[in-house]
């Protein structure tokens, strides 16, 4: 319910129904498992759990003990397993960037440590370039420049102003 069809995440009601049932549900221990194409890091980022969408993510976008590092494996399928990258990939951006209808959620799962430079798609043909150091937005432009009205900074980031 919160990946793919996002009945529950950042910015919705009752996500800490979602939050307690992933905390303490029977399945948790065979669920925490990071290869392959498991989907927790994606998880983690949509219910705004910065400290495990981050721990995740690192696990899950490391380099393989391959020659390549991306080429990852096995996990459930064969070698390389490209699925670890792809859920791993939609992970770290959901940490960067979420959306719901119109709203923009910048930096919901985004640690205060790590620093950023991206530039995201977001519906409505928007386009979200941010710089984050220190913990500080540094520069943030949204295109068209009238969908910044539906920006919403999250996990206490502040934008700097010069």
């Amino acid at each position: 319910p919160i990946f793919p069809f996002a009945l529950y995440g950042v910015g919705k009601r009752d996500l800490q129904i979602f939050i307690d049932t992933w905390r303490y549900g029977d399945w948790v221990p065979m669920a925490k498992s990071h290869i392959s194409w498991h989907q927790n890091g994606i998880f983690f980022a949509r219910m705004g759990l910065t400290e495990e969408a981050a721990e995740y993510n690192i696990k899950k976008l490391e380099n393989s003990s391959r020659r390549f590092p991306v080429f990852w494996g096995p996990g459930h399928d064969w070698v390389p397993d490209h699925n670890w990258g792809g859920s791993g990939m939609i992970g770290l951006q959901d940490m960067l960037l979420q959306t719901d209808g119109r709203k923009i959620y910048l930096l919901p799962a985004w640690p205060k440590d790590w620093n950023a430079d991206f530039k995201l798609h977001a519906p409505y043909n928007t386009i979200v370039e941010c710089v984050v150091r220190n913990g500080k937005i540094k520069t943030l432009k949204i295109t068209p420049e009238a969908r910044s009205k539906d920006v919403k900074i999250m996990n206490k980031f502040v934008l700097e102003t010069h």
